[in-house]
C-alpha cells in the first residue's frame, strides 16, 4: 500500500491554503553544460548525460539581379580560388552572327561600328552587374571580351539586326531596354534614405483595410451610386465622407502603425523562440528527474516537501500516465482481470439489449446507458478528433466506460464521466484507466457528484463560493447577489466540479490540473474552478443567460492563456 499524502477534503474545514514558506516561487531547472546536472533548487544531485542541444541551421539565400538571360549564367557563377573553366556566355551572340544565314556571304560593303549611348550605358550596366557577383578571374575574363562583340550600332543604311536571328535580336534589344531605364533611374533618383526605403519597403506589404460598405444592422437602406462614388476605407459609410487629403493621410498613418506592429512581431519572435526552447529544455530535465529520481525512489522521495514542486511544475507526458497511476493508488483492490469481467458482462448485456424490440429495450435499466454512452464518446474532447467515430481511441472509451457502468451498477453512467475517461485514455491503457477511474471516483468530491450526494454537493459549493468571496468578491457578490434569482451555483459550478476539470478546459490545462490533483486531493480542483473564473471574470458581468452561456454545458472550449499562467493563478487561488 503507498503512503496516504496529507490532502484536504470535503469533510474537513474550509481552509485548505497554502501555508508552505517557499509562496509558490518559481523554480528554475536549467541546462548545464558539465554531466553534473545540479539540482540545488530541489534539494536533489543526481549525475544526468548532457542534454542535446538543436543548433539553429542557416539557410543561406542568393538573390540575382533582374538583368536579361545573355548575361545570367555568368552571374550565378560561385567564385572560385582558382581560375574555373571559362564559358563564354558572349559566345552566343558570335555562334550566331556566324550561322546566321545573313552572315554565311560577306556583306557588300564592310560594317562600321559605332558606339551608341544606349550601347555604352549596356556594356558599363553589365560589367557592374558581373562585377557584383562573379569573381576576379570571371571579371578579367569577361574584360577581355571586345564589346563590339555585344553593343554596337552599324550606320543607318546598313543594318546589322538584319544578319541576327531572332533570339539573338531579342536578347540584344532586352540588354539595351533595361540598360537605357538603368541609367534614367539613376538620372533622376534622389539621394537613397536608407530609414525611409526600409519604412517604404514595410509598408508595401500592409495590406489597405476594404472599403467600408455599410452594415445592414445600423445603414439598411442601399447605397445609391453616387454615395459609393464617395466611400473610403476608413470611415463608415453611414458617416459623412471624408475628403481624398484626409483619407490619404489616414491611410498613410495605418500603414506606418501597421509596419510597426510587424516590426514589433519581428523584434518578439527571437524572445518567443528561446523562451519555446527552454521550455522543452526544462520539460526534459523535469523527464528526467522523475524517471532517474522519483519512480524509483517512490515510497521516500515522494513524501519529501521539495518533490511537490515538481508536480506544480507539470508531470511531462512520457511520465504522466506511470506517475497519476502511483498517486492516485489502488485502494479498491482491482486489476486487470476485474476491467475484463466487467466488460465482458457488459458486451453480453449490450448483445442482449440490442437483439430486443423497441418497447422491450425501454423496461431494461441498462440500455439507456449505453446509449448515452454512445452518444457522449462523440463529445469528448472534439478537438482531437480520436474519441469520434472511427478515431483510434472510440471504442476504447466504449469499452472503459461501459465496464465502469457495469462496476458500479448501483449508480450506471452518469454524464461527465466521458471526459474524464478521455483524460485517462490519453495517458493509460484501457485497463489501467478502468482502475484510475474506479479509483479517482472513490475520493469525496467526486463520488460526491457521482451518487448525487446532495449534503456533499452543498458543501463543495460552499468550498467553492468562499474561496471566489476571498480571491474575486466583486464577482462573488455579482453572481451570488445580482444574478441570486437568475442562477443557482449548481448551475455554474457543476460543469467544473463534476468532470474534474475536464469540460470545456484545454486538454494541456487539464492534464495540468489533473498533475496536482491526484496529489493534493479535492482542494486542487476548487482552486482551478476558481481561476477558470478569474480568468474568464470580465466577461461574466452579464445577465443570467450570458453567465450560463458563458460557463454552461453547452459551448466551446476556453481559452485560458498559457498553462503555466494558469496554473500560477490556481496555485494563487489556495493562498491566503
Amino acid at each position: 500500500m503507498l503512503p496516504a499524502l496529507p490532502a484536504s477534503t470535503l469533510h474537513s474545514t474550509f481552509d485548505f491554503h497554502d501555508h508552505d514558506d517557499d509562496d509558490g516561487a518559481d523554480i528554475a531547472i536549467a541546462h548545464c553544460s558539465s554531466d553534473q546536472f545540479p539540482l540545488r533548487e530541489y534539494g536533489y544531485t543526481h549525475s544526468l548525460e548532457s542534454i542535446p542541444t538543436t543548433g539553429k541551421q542557416a539557410a543561406d539565400q542568393q538573390l540575382f539581379a533582374a538583368l536579361p538571360a545573355i548575361h545570367e549564367a555568368p552571374s550565378r557563377r560561385p567564385r572560385h580560388p582558382t581560375p574555373a573553366p571559362r564559358d563564354d556566355s558572349m559566345a552566343l551572340v558570335r555562334d550566331e552572327l556566324s550561322t546566321s544565314p545573313a552572315s554565311s556571304s560577306p556583306p557588300s560593303s564592310p560594317p562600321e561600328l559605332t558606339m551608341s549611348k544606349s550601347s555604352k550605358s549596356s556594356a558599363s550596366s553589365f560589367q557592374s552587374s558581373i562585377s557584383d557577383t562573379a569573381g576576379p578571374e570571371d571579371i578579367s575574363h569577361f574584360e577581355d571580351i571586345h564589346l563590339d562583340h555585344v553593343h554596337h550600332d552599324l550606320h543607318p543604311n546598313a543594318s546589322w539586326a538584319a544578319e541576327l536571328s531572332e533570339e539573338a535580336r531579342d536578347l540584344t534589344q532586352a540588354l539595351e531596354a533595361h540598360a537605357e531605364a538603368h541609367e534614367r533611374i539613376h538620372e533622376n533618383a534622389p539621394a537613397p534614405r536608407p530609414s525611409l526605403d526600409k519604412h517604404r519597403a514595410n509598408t508595401m506589404i500592409v495590406e489597405l483595410p476594404p472599403v467600408r460598405k455599410g452594415n445592414v444592422m445600423i445603414d439598411p437602406l442601399p447605397i445609391s451610386k453616387e454615395k459609393e462614388k464617395v466611400l473610403t476605407r476608413t470611415r463608415p459609410s453611414w458617416l459623412p465622407p471624408k475628403s481624398q487629403r484626409e483619407e490619404k493621410k489616414h491611410l498613410k498613418e495605418y500603414q506606418r502603425m501597421m509596419a510597426m506592429s510587424l516590426e514589433a512581431e519581428k523584434r518578439r519572435a527571437p524572445k518567443l523562440q528561446e523562451e519555446e526552447r527552454n521550455r522543452s529544455e526544462r520539460q526534459v530535465s523535469i523527464s528526467r528527474i522523475w524517471e532517474q529520481h522519483v519512480l524509483p525512489n517512490w515510497d521516500a522521495v515522494i513524501k519529501e516537501p521539495r518533490t511537490r514542486e515538481l508536480w506544480w511544475r507539470g508531470i511531462t507526458p512520457r511520465s504522466r500516465g506511470t506517475v497519476w497511476q502511483k498517486a492516485i493508488g489502488n485502494e479498491l483492490g482491482l486489476a486487470e482481470s476485474s476491467y475484463k469481467l466487467a466488460l465482458t458482462r457488459a458486451k453480453e448485456l449490450d448483445r442482449r439489449i440490442s437483439a430486443l424490440g423497441t418497447e422491450e429495450q425501454t423496461r431494461v435499466r441498462e440500455a439507456p446507458w449505453f446509449a448515452a454512452i454512445r452518444r457522449d464518446s462523440s463529445a469528448t474532447f472534439p478537438e482531437l478528433k480520436i474519441f469520434q467515430p472511427g478515431g483510434p481511441l472510440h471504442d476504447a472509451l466504449l469499452d472503459v466506460l461501459m465496464a465502469y457502468a457495469m462496476y458500479r451498477a448501483d449508480i450506471g453512467y452518469v454524464y461527465g464521466t466521458h471526459t474524464i475517461a478521455g483524460l485517462l485514455l490519453l495517458n493509460l491503457s484501457p485497463a489501467a484507466s478502468f482502475v484510475a477511474l474506479a479509483n479517482v471516483f472513490n475520493r469525496p468530491m467526486p463520488l460526491a457528484f457521482l451518487a448525487h450526494d446532495v449534503g456533499a454537493i452543498g458543501r463543495a459549493h460552499a468550498l467553492a463560493l468562499n474561496t471566489l468571496r476571498h480571491k474575486l468578491p466583486a464577482l462573488h457578490a455579482h453572481l451570488t447577489g445580482a444574478l441570486k434569482g437568475q442562477l443557482r451555483p449548481a448551475d455554474w459550478l457543476d460543469p467544473l466540479l463534476r468532470t474534474l476539470l475536464t469540460h470545456r478546459v484545454p486538454v494541456d490545462v487539464a492534464s495540468r490540473v489533473w498533475d496536482v490533483f491526484v496529489f493534493e486531493g479535492d482542494s486542487a480542483l476548487v482552486r482551478a474552478a476558481v481561476a477558470v473564473l478569474a480568468a474568464l471574470e470580465s466577461r461574466l458581468y452579464g445577465t443570467g443567460d450570458e453567465v450560463l452561456e458563458l460557463l454552461g454545458w453547452e459551448g466551446h472550449v476556453w481559452d485560458l492563456r498559457d498553462e503555466d499562467e494558469f496554473m500560477a493563478a490556481v496555485r494563487a487561488a489556495g493562498k491566503a
